[in-house]
């Protein structure tokens, strides 16, 4: 993974974005920052209160635009989810 200046891994996607801990409330929407490790946006987070989340995500450079990054993982998605044998 590639660094840039900041010391923000870069987005592999895409070269104007960089990757890190965004801290954010949700509603209003508000940044408060995107952070090189978790710790650091752990200390802002606790600083501006309970409303406020930490995420690992994407900042488009030059905005306030952050979307998180979640490894997603089926646990048990229950019987909906049994594939269908045969032919109806």
């Amino acid at each position: 993974m590639t660094v840039n200046s900041s010391g923000f891994d870069l987005d592999p996607d895409d070269i104007t974005a960089v990757m890190g801990w965004g801290v954010f409330r949700p509603w209003p929407w508000h940044f408060a920052g995107l952070f090189p490790t978790s710790e650091e946006a752990m200390r802002k987070r606790d600083a501006l209160g309970s409303h406020y989340f930490v995420r690992h995500g994407v900042r488009k450079l030059g905005t306030d635009r952050f979307v998180c990054i979640e490894k997603k993982r089926m646990v048990n998605p229950g019987p909906w989810f049994e594939p269908r044998s045969g032919s109806q």
